[in-house]
């Protein structure tokens, strides 16, 4: 139904149309062949989007894209950078992008935060956010990586009960289920994540060389945007182990990504929420 107010539409992550999502497609090349060929073919997206929009809006949509473009013909804020967003040329004047913002730290007088900001070799950040993390063997073969190095690693199992489950682990690996990531990104060399929005945008804003293993859902296009930006890189599931995290590790200490500054500086320049408070108030009058 048409309304006579102004609506404000807050799209999840990039915007897409038909263009967009059948290049993700070609580009997440880490991304599982049913997946890819889902995204490529109109008529399986279509069918997407009879499910989706059944159970979501109680009416079939067509196409999947459809509920993922600008929904507003008066504003759609997007809280990335226009470098960031995939063809931005496709999309009109009502879509304001106002860029991310690093994710709020809580305060913590449990973590020893002094430590992580005193350690004189690299600090290494390890996170699968707090929804796709049920991969032991990230946070596992990370902390043996690095075991008994001069390197400080900090891992974040977004579980308290995979803190358990992971195990022992050595002396210069601290481990907690929830850490002040802002806190930590900004004593941090390298970042391995599973390419959630948070983390790929907090690494990026706050220069931290980000290798990205997406695990499901927007973290292979979040992984792959930013490696064909060369804002970071990725390291697919299939080939992680202690040798390719150490090579990794080891590239982004010679030296950030080509892409990445040019990336957080877009995110600088964005203006943040108060560039959006200023879209909204100027379609208020």
């Amino acid at each position: 139904a048409r309304v006579d107010r102004p609506v404000v539409f807050f799209p999840p992550v990039f915007l897409q149309n038909a263009r967009t999502i059948g290049h993700f497609a070609k580009i997440c090349d880490g991304m599982p062949a049913p997946a890819r060929h889902a995204l490529a073919s109109r008529h399986a997206r279509t069918v997407l989007g009879t499910v989706a929009g059944t159970v979501v809006l109680g009416k079939r949509t067509g196409d999947v894209v459809r509920l993922l473009g600008p929904q507003s013909a008066s504003l759609n804020l997007v809280n990335t950078s226009r470098l960031h967003q995939p063809f931005a040329e496709d999309f009109d004047e009502t879509c304001t992008y106002f860029g991310p913002t690093p994710t709020l730290a809580l305060p913590d007088d449990t973590f020893p935060l002094d430590r992580v900001r005193e350690h004189a070799g690299p600090v290494v950040y390890a996170t699968m956010g707090t929804v796709f993390n049920g991969w032991l063997p990230f946070f596992r073969t990370i902390a043996d990586a690095f075991a008994g190095t001069d390197h400080l690693v900090v891992i974040t199992t977004g579980n308290p009960a995979s803190v358990e489950r992971l195990g022992p682990v050595a002396d210069n690996v601290i481990v907690r289920p929830f850490v002040p990531q802002r806190l930590v990104l900004e004593q941090a060399d390298v970042c391995f994540t599973h390419g959630g929005f948070g983390s790929a945008t907090d690494c990026t804003y706050l220069g931290v060389p980000p290798v990205l293993t997406p695990m499901g859902a927007d973290q292979f296009f979040n992984a792959y945007r930013l490696a064909e930006l060369g804002a970071g890189r990725v390291l697919p599931r299939q080939q992680f182990s202690i040798d390719a995290v150490r090579r990794e590790a080891e590239r982004a200490l010679s030296g950030p990504p080509a892409g990445l500054a040019a990336l957080r500086q877009s995110f600088i320049d964005a203006g943040g929420p108060a560039h959006g408070v200023r879209a909204v108030e100027a379609l208020l009058g």
